[in-house]
């Protein structure tokens, strides 16, 4: 038969640099002592105790976290966390809880019925526009009888600039996620798509750019003066030379100026 125990106590408290952790801040004072009345389950041999402290890397980065989530892995290493399918919801957890900061909506979830085992506890800091700044993991033995002491210490995962911890507008084709939202060179519209050949179609189809080739022989310009009929040849575009013959002498051979195409 499964046994509910009381968490024993804080959840969240002050880092030792003075960086604001959940239980630091006023305005998250509700959602503190929500978390202070969870229950853990380990099994009925014996009372167990647990606790879980998060910190933040700075105040700016508590400022600017909308939500927290925090996953528990059925997992021995942190190696073995697959951070993108957990996001999306696609790696299962043995439990789970998200956190609103300020605390305005209601906590969802629960760090109840944990059984005893290998995990690892995790956690990821959104802003409110969904991008993922902060991540962190730390491995665990749940047992019976035993106090469980968990210190998740939060790091920035959004720097596409370094030394900023903050997202940026996506840029397409550079295979970064300068966003953080989890998704490499997504795109909006076909202007994020244009890759400057005009032998292949610019689409933007799921957020993803697409370049198939326009038919051959469709017509274009490979951007050289000294060529004529240009058109496409397997997404390449290709024109045969211009004919300077006619400006050929004994001692020299007519050529094209490719700056004038003349």
């Amino acid at each position: 038969m499964a046994c509910n125990h009381p968490l024993s106590g804080k959840v969240f408290r002050n880092s030792p640099s003075g960086a604001a952790i959940f239980s630091g801040a006023a305005r998250l004072l509700a959602a503190v002592t929500a978390l202070s009345s969870l229950l853990f389950w380990s099994g009925c041999q014996a009372e167990s105790s647990y606790s879980l402290q998060v910190e933040f890397p700075s105040q700016e980065l508590l400022q600017k976290t909308a939500k927290l989530y925090i996953w528990v892995v059925r997992v021995k290493s942190c190696q073995q966390v697959a951070w993108e399918e957990l996001s999306a919801g696609n790696m299962e957890a043995a439990a789970s809880l998200v956190i609103s900061h300020p605390a305005s909506d209601p906590i969802a979830g629960s760090l109840a019925q944990v059984p005893d085992g290998f995990f690892a506890f995790t956690a990821e800091g959104r802003m409110e526009s969904g991008a993922r700044i902060l991540r962190a993991c730390t491995p665990a033995e749940v047992k019976s009888g035993t106090t469980v002491q968990v210190k998740l210490e939060l790091e920035c995962v959004c720097e596409p600039v370094p030394g900023v911890c903050a997202p940026l507008e996506e840029i397409v084709g550079n295979g970064r996620d300068d966003d953080c939202d989890g998704k490499t060179d997504e795109c909006r519209s076909e202007t994020d798509c244009n890759d400057e050949n005009g032998c292949t179609q610019d689409l933007c189809v799921a957020e993803q750019c697409q370049h198939p080739r326009w038919p051959d022989t469709t017509r274009c310009s490979d951007g050289d003066p000294c060529t004529l009929d240009d058109s496409c040849h397997e997404g390449v575009c290709r024109g045969s030379p211009k004919d300077c013959s006619a400006y050929d002498s004994q001692c020299t051979r007519g050529q094209c100026n490719p700056l004038t195409g003349q």
